[in-house]
């Protein structure tokens, strides 16, 4: 039957409750005002900002039918509206006070948005936010007002009309909400769905199923991933944060970074605040809900009332759907503005990376930061919205519980009050905490980062053992430092279950105080279920906040650790450029031909320095390239290296620095590229950026090509020139893909002439019109360094062609002569003398005249290259594979054995007092429900009787389950986690030094880095916590489970629907989210390895202004990095998205059955139930969220055994022979017929079939072209590659059946690679402690270097600091670190290239002293040095070819000969007396 129309008077009042429909209405008034003028009023207010910015966006939408479709929606809307306000203004209708000014809003707002749903259409890619909330939004809120105004009497022509309106809002909503992606110009076709997508579309998160279902099907890959939004990449202007912390000018204030982070993404941050407020209103509904169906269950004045039982329904949806949406929505704004801030921190910590002083680089300082500290600031600002929304949801939820309980809530107050209170003077210590335990990190990081870099030169010198024992120290240190942060961390934990716990006990007592003694309403079942519910509400909040807080807190101190890093002094350019009146000049793109006019510019014989005293012309000006006066330099303003240098360097000449190790070559170089600080003086130049090449080559882990054109363009016929000019042709017919070839981690798979003739090139192939080399000849040998100085330097030289300005610091003296212009350095960093060489030679007791340099001879085939026959052998042949990232199964990330192998860590028997504390604390925490409600029904048949029995048990068990979980986290955090620390540390570790080479060159060294660094992270901090999450709810929803199969039959209802929930999440979700996190974690592999190249070659890159393409390329690869990043957070949202519907669905069925079945259920029973269900769904939804982060963190468990079971280790069993102690007593060496290969089978060997007998005492000389196999040999005698046959005996031993780390302890070696040791001055020279202090300080006085360490606060035990020495001091340390060692065997590698002549006279001085009695074998490219050893072993093509004296190799026809003569650059049938500097005479 029909209600009964009401007249308008009733619906004129502002109620909001009307008479109609059983008093289940709104007033007309109210709707009008509150559901239509409301609303309707903001959006005017926003629409002409809207519209704003719309008119200054170019069209980006083609024109369609849907765009069609929606101008003749809205015209009809304002038809229909103009028709609404006529009828209402002259019809007689009946009508509020308000209803005229209603629909002239109305019309007005219409017309408005009609217009904006044009723009929008074809001006935006992506549906209108503002047309779909608004559409949604009135759309109920008009059903309402339509329904109402059917009731009114006589208004039936305006209902009418209006349900009309309506009809077509509900179209228009629908086509608003459409997506235009089909109809976007070409341009925009290719945006990521999230872009396009519209509001419903981010409601729901419909644009994620394309990657869930790839994740389920196990297809997912990073190819196959959506890119992320651009408004998310790095790069971007409203991303980067790189101008604005230009700008900033509070950076000293230590919270100034992430301020200004938040201030950069306030908007995200403010979008995040209204469905966050939606989302309380929605939760808070809840208790208001559970009252008022008890009480239409009671029948409470509402039994005979159909219509509320349907609106409990309606309610029920709109509460549970409401919170699902709006808790997806915020969630979704605050991970945009995370991803946003990572985006931003890792761009701007590589934009200052490339600014930092050189002397500042430290690898591992970057790396850490761009990594954990980093990844730490965006977990901890995940959850900053809680911080406000929980901080008011506690207050609102206290003030419910006060007009539940009254006085009862003083109780819980209380206990939130101390515990927030304490927790947040706890947290405060968290920031400090977490960045002592992050600088101890780093410190390990940078060790094993610079170890991995030299692995090869620390297997050589035995120095694993000790290096390992090093960093395992720091390890122990980094342990001993996380321990206040882990106890920091189990008191929040505690704090916050603390409150859990003990609030219900404190109301509930408080209030049976009040009971009894102020004559409260006695504690029955309903009160009890609805303050539980509401202490639910108060509960969850407070564990959030204190969560959000140590988040945040963990944040703060990362972020700080950032701004340290952002706040060092960064490279200040202190040179004047000046403009070049003739320009750059223009290299062709092949080679000038032969016949080619060579009109050389005038040389200058005089020293240039006279005519700048009576000043310079234009054109003079123009000869110049650089001009330095008074000029004082050095890596401090008050410690200047470079004294009082006045001098001009000529353009496109040939200018060569020269002098003693340690006079500042290098030094003096990088001021003349504008790296080091001026302290006096000025410094003009005509560059505006040089092509360099530093003393250790700078090498890319990429191609050869790669690596020669920098990663720009292929010039190809330009590109040909330049290999053949620096002879790589040949080495690149013997590479597998020829230069296509990958040369891996810092090149480890070339030689190291090999890898400087690719420096060399890559400076050749940019053509910049200068050339800076610091001592890039010295590594090659004779043969191959003259084919290049003649190919590049020479008169017919690709350089001096083009009129290249080259400036050359060198030791090679011999080609002193070849020089335009040289200026020699003195010990103490001034200038000694410049000049031409012409003029220097003649200069009595000069330094060029002191060497006995002949003059340059001509020679007929001047620019005519030596024909090289290079071996395709070099260091790392070209057999060593190309794959370069270490293989890890995706599929075994959380299978079972890998928990096993993790529990396996710290014994089962601690794993089972782990899991009865945490079952314990499960049943406990779960029971309290059940004693609380025995208390409620006990005290409602006896009020008042046995309180102190039923409070003490209720406290107790609240009690018991603090002390279980505050057992249980100390018991795992503080004393498990760190043993499997410790232990997986010990193994990673392990694995890594007992590699063989060949893991080195197939292997990304960022990649190795990442296990050491970011996989660690996760197995310190995020898996223990996880772990113990998941455990915990494990037993709490099992126990609930239990609970509520005994205690509510309705439930059983509900139970199958959660554990299919469950069955497919784990199906359907933890599929995906495992493989994101894995893709997550490798992604950034190419991140660090471009971080770690980019700081080895920051120089480098500097010179060749190059700045600009590697930031592009480190935003391509953070973009890259973010695609999984972005996703995972993206389906963590949804997964919450999800479980909340689920919860809204059987939150639904129980509120349908409540209503259908009133009669039949008991109302503290269905009470009960709503209670638990929502507990349970909750409940239920942690535990998939924790497993989630515990399968996502256990991968990097999974990656560690992975590595720790694939690496195999290069011992063999057989290798278990002892050796006496004093082995080898003698020093004899025998090479029987040894064929080596870096293939296991023994293909492509690299040694074929070398035999040869050493002598004790014996000196013996391994010479040869560059690849030739030299480095090689001396490898196999260290076990640094496996013999494919014959064997190698030392003192009769065969080194095949004894331990090699034995072997290289007991051989002294020093290779060319060198290196320092992290730790002290002490260490680096006596790394095994055998020496006293004594020993060592003379040891340092013999090769020149104790004057640099002894002024040293702490002088040996002082802190080894890298801006120390030069790359040759280094050497020369690394020889006294040889002298420190006991052997009667002595292996050099190279070990005097990057030396001077006088170096390396002193050098062979402290051997032949030091050594006179031991077996020494010496790896030499300057074959002077060993004219006066016993015997040559000549190597080409990996073959001994030649074995005998020097004298004897020098008189026939030899290819030692041909060497030798390149050395000298004799004529080919030249014939006259050579004196070697050993003092052996040669005649030829």
């Amino acid at each position: 039957m029909s209600s009964p129309k009401c007249p308008i008077e009733a619906e004129s009042g502002f109620g909001p409750v009307a008479d109609c429909y059983d008093g289940f209405d709104f007033t007309l008034l109210f709707e009008e005002t509150i559901l239509t003028i409301l609303p309707a009023g903001i959006v005017l207010l926003l629409l002409p900002f809207w519209l704003a910015r719309l008119y200054k966006t170019a069209r980006r939408v083609a024109s369609t039918w849907h765009h069609v479709a929606k101008l003749i929606g809205w015209i009809a809307l304002s038809g229909l509206s103009l028709g609404l306000l006529v009828v209402t203004s002259l019809g007689p209708t009946p009508k509020t006070q308000t209803s005229i000014a209603t629909q002239a809003i109305v019309f007005v707002l219409v017309l408005g948005l009609a217009l904006l749903s044009h723009w929008h259409h074809v001006r935006n890619i992506r549906p209108s936010g503002l047309l779909v909330l608004y559409l949604s939004l009135t759309l109920v809120f008009d059903i309402a007002r339509c329904r109402t105004l059917w009731a009114i009497e006589s208004a039936e022509t305006i209902a009418a009309v209006f349900s009309a309106a309506v009809g077509v809002k509900a179209i228009l909503f629908v086509l608003e909400a459409a997506e235009k992606r089909k109809s976007l110009l070409p341009e925009f076709r290719d945006l990521p769905p999230e872009a396009t997508a519209g509001e419903l579309n981010l409601w729901f998160s419909w644009w994620l199923n394309p990657v869930l279902i790839c994740g389920f099907k196990g297809k997912l890959s990073i190819e196959s991933l959506f890119d992320v939004d651009p408004a998310l990449r790095a790069g971007e202007k409203d991303v980067s944060l790189v101008e604005p912390w230009k700008q900033c000018n509070w950076k000293q204030w230590p919270q100034s970074l992430l301020a200004l982070c938040m201030l950069r993404n306030w908007r995200l941050i403010a979008k995040a605040v209204l469905p966050r407020l939606a989302q309380i209103g929605f939760t808070f509904a809840q208790p208001f809900l559970l009252e008022r169906t008890i009480r239409y269950i009671e029948g409470d004045g509402y039994a005979d009332r159909s219509a509320v039982g349907k609106g409990l329904v309606v309610a029920y949806i709109l509460v549970y759907v409401g919170i699902a949406v709006s808790t997806a929505m915020a969630q979704h704004w605050t991970f945009r503005m995370v991803a946003r801030i990572q985006a931003g921190l890792v761009d701007l910590i590589y934009h200052h990376t490339l600014d930092i002083l050189p002397t500042a680089v430290e690898e591992a300082d970057a790396v850490t930061l761009m990594s954990a500290d980093v990844e730490r600031i965006t977990t901890g600002l995940r959850t900053f919205p809680e911080l406000w929304a929980n901080t008011i949801e506690i207050a609102v939820a206290i003030r419910l519980l006060q007009w539940k309980l009254d006085l009862g809530v003083l109780g819980p107050s209380f206990v939130v009050i101390v515990c927030t209170g304490l927790a947040i003077w706890v947290a405060t210590g968290a920031a400090a905490a977490q960045k002592a335990w992050m600088d101890k990190i780093q410190s390990r990081v940078a060790a094993t980062a610079s170890m991995l870099g030299v692995m090869k030169a620390v297997k050589m010198t035995g120095l694993t053992g000790r290096l390992g024992k090093r960093i395992g120290d720091l390890r122990e240190d980094e342990i001993k430092a996380s321990f206040v942060f882990r106890l920091v961390l189990v008191k929040l934990v505690t704090l916050s279950f603390i409150s859990q716990a003990m609030n219900p006990v404190a109301a509930f007592g408080v209030y049976i105080l009040c009971q009894r003694f102020g004559g409260y309403a006695v504690l029955d079942t309903a009160k009890v279920l609805t303050s539980l519910a509401l202490l639910q509400l108060l509960l969850g909040p407070m564990a959030l906040l204190i969560d959000a807080l140590t988040g945040f807190m963990g944040a703060v101190g990362c972020s700080q650790r950032v701004r340290s890093y952002l706040c060092t002094e960064i490279r200040a350019d202190s040179r004047k450029t000046r403009p070049s009146e003739r320009g750059l000049p223009q290299l062709p793109l092949t080679l000038l031909p032969r016949d080619s006019v060579y009109d050389p510019k005038p040389s200058l014989d005089s020293d240039p320095s006279e005519s700048s005293a009576q000043g310079l012309s234009e054109k003079d000006h123009a000869d110049i390239a650089v001009e330095f006066k008074d000029v004082s330099a050095g890596w401090k303003h008050d410690a200047p290296i470079l004294k009082n240098m006045t001098f001009q360097i000529p353009r496109g000449k040939l200018t060569m620095l020269v002098g003693p190790v340690g006079c500042g070559k290098s030094t003096l170089l990088c001021t003349i590229l504008g790296e080091t600080k001026l302290s006096t003086g000025s410094i003009e130049s005509n560059l505006r950026d040089a092509a360099f090449c530093a003393q250790s080559a700078w090498i890319t882990n990429t191609t050869v090509q790669q690596n020669i054109t920098g990663g720009f363009d292929l010039d190809e016929k330009w590109y040909a020139s330049v290999m053949d000019a620096c002879a790589l042709n040949y080495d690149m017919a013997q590479l597998p893909q020829g230069d296509l070839t990958l040369v891996g981690s810092n090149g480890i798979g070339l030689s190291g002439g090999q890898q400087m003739r690719i420096a060399i090139a890559r400076a050749v192939y940019s053509r910049k019109s200068t050339v800076v080399m610091d001592d890039v000849l010295s590594g090659l040998d004779a043969t191959t360094e003259k084919t290049v100085f003649s190919s590049l330097f020479g008169r017919q030289g690709l350089l001096t062609q083009h009129g290249i300005t080259v400036i050359l610091a060198t030791n090679a003296a011999h080609r002193f002569p070849e020089a335009d212009y040289i200026i020699a350095l003195g010990q103490d960093g001034t200038i000694v003398e410049k000049g031409t060489f012409e003029h220097l030679s003649k200069s009595q007791g000069g330094y060029i005249h002191g060497l006995e340099v002949q003059e340059r001879q001509d020679q007929d085939d001047g620019g005519e290259k030596t024909k090289l026959q290079t071996s395709g052998v070099s260091a790392q042949d070209a057999s060593t594979p190309s794959a370069l990232r270490l293989s890890e199964p995706i599929s075994t990330a959380g299978d079972l054995s890998t928990y096993v192998y993790y529990i396996r860590c710290f014994g089962w028997v601690r794993w089972g007092v782990f899991a009865a504390m945490t079952a314990v604390f499960g049943f406990v925490a779960t029971f309290t429900q059940v004693w609380a409600q025995w208390w409620a029904t006990y005290n409602t048949e006896h009020p008042n009787d046995r309180i102190g029995y039923y409070w003490g048990v209720y406290a107790a068990l609240g009690t018991a389950a603090v002390i279980c979980l505050a057992g249980t986290c100390m018991f795992f955090v503080l004393s498990l986690a760190p043993r499997v620390a410790r232990t997986l540390h010990s193994r990673l570790l392990d694995t890594v030094l007992n590699a063989p080479m060949s893991l080195f060159y197939t292997t990304e060294k960022g990649s190795i880095t990442n296990r050491f660094s970011q996989d660690l992270e996760l197995i310190d901090l995020e898996l223990p916590v996880a772990l113990i999450q998941t455990a915990m709810m494990v037993f709490i929803i099992i126990a609930r489970t239990l609970l509520m199969a005994v205690t509510s039959t309705w439930l059983g209802i509900a139970l199958p629907f959660c554990f299919f929930a469950v069955y497919l999440l784990q199906a359907f979700y933890l599929r995906t989210s495992r493989i994101l996190r894995l893709l997550d974690i490798e992604s950034k592999t190419p991140l660090f390895t471009h971080f770690l190249e980019t700081l080895s070659g920051v120089v480098t890159l500097r010179a060749y202004g190059w700045e600009s393409e590697y930031i592009t390329r480190n935003i391509d690869r953070l973009n890259l990095s973010l695609k999984p990043f972005y996703a995972l957070l993206s389906v963590q949202r949804w997964l919450g998205l999800v479980l909340d519907l689920i919860v809204a669905g059987i939150a639904i069925v129980l509120a349908v059955i409540c209503v259908e079945a009133r009669d039949k259920v008991d109302k503290g029973l269905i009470g009960l139930a709503l209670v638990n269900i929502v507990g349970f769904s909750a409940a239920l939804k942690q535990l998939v969220t924790f497993w989630t982060q515990l399968e996502t963190s256990v991968g990097a468990v999974s990656r560690v055994r992975s590595f720790a079971e694939t690496v195999q280790s290069e011992h063999r069993p057989s290798e278990t022979e002892k050796v006496a102690a004093d082995w080898p007593a003698r020093g004899g060496i025998e090479f029987d017929n040894v064929v080596a290969s870096y293939h296991e089978d023994g293909s492509d060997p690299v040694l074929k079939g070398i035999s040869f007998q050493i002598q004790p005492g014996q000196r013996i000389g391994i010479c040869g072209r560059t690849g030739s196999g030299k480095s090689t040999l001396v490898s196999t005698l260290f076990r640094m590659m496996e013999l494919s046959g014959g064997r190698i005996l030392i003192d009769g031993v065969d080194t095949a059946t004894i331990p090699r780390e034995e072997i290289r302890s007991r051989i002294i070696a020093l290779p060319q690679e060198t290196y320092l040791l992290p730790g002290s001055v002490r260490f680096n020279i006596d790394p095994f402690g055998e020496n006293s202090d004594d020993a060592i300080i003379e040891a340092l006085r013999e090769v020149g270097l104790w004057d640099i360490f002894a002024p040293l606060p702490g002088g040996l035990d002082a802190p080894m600091q890298a801006d120390l020495v030069s790359h040759g001091q280094r050497q020369l340390l690394c020889l006294a670190r040889a002298v420190m060692r006991r052997s009667t065997i002595l292996a050099l590698d190279e070990a005097t290239a990057a030396v001077d002549v006088e170096t390396d006279a002193m050098v062979q001085k402290i051997v032949r002293e030091r050594f006179k009695t031991h077996t020494v074998i010496a790896v030499a490219h300057r074959l002077d040095t060993i004219m006066d050893f016993d015997r040559l072993a000549v190597m080409d093509a990996g073959r001994l070819v030649e074995w005998d004296e020097p004298a004897k190799l020098l008189e026939g026809d030899t290819l030692f000969r041909r060497l030798y003569r390149d050395m000298k650059g004799l004529k080919a049938d030249g014939n006259q007396s050579e004196k070697s500097e050993s003092g052996t005479v040669v005649e030829e």
